[in-house]
């Protein structure tokens, strides 16, 4: 993995901060491009992609309001709080929103 090109996506320019300074301290930002976006939409259809890793928000409301300052003052809210609905249900519908981007992409290659 020494040589792996990374793209990391996220819709939300405080957490996109966030990794990059901790790109930095750990001397990968070079290998990184990061990008403000929703998922692959953010991407040219041209690009190909090896792996795909999400960490989306899990969180419900009534857990953020119990999490430790260090985590609730720490990460933006958008990062951890689920927009909507069971975790489950978010989810199933990521998964469903990746696929059909996926899709998208390979028609367009």
């Amino acid at each position: 993995m020494n040589n792996a090109e990374v793209t990391a996506i996220d819709i939300s320019p405080p957490a996109l901060e966030i990794a990059q300074a901790n790109a930095a301290d750990h001397h990968v930002a070079e290998r990184i491009t990061f990008v403000e976006g929703d998922l692959l939409a953010s991407l040219p259809a041209v690009r190909n992609l090896d792996l795909i890793v999400s960490n989306p928000p899990y969180i419900s409301e009534a857990e953020f309001a119990t999490l430790s300052p260090s985590v609730r003052e720490q990460e933006p809210r958008l990062a951890l709080v689920q927009a909507f609905g069971p975790q489950r249900q978010q989810l199933r519908f990521l998964r469903s929103h990746l696929l059909a981007q996926c899709e998208a992409r390979r028609g367009n290659l």
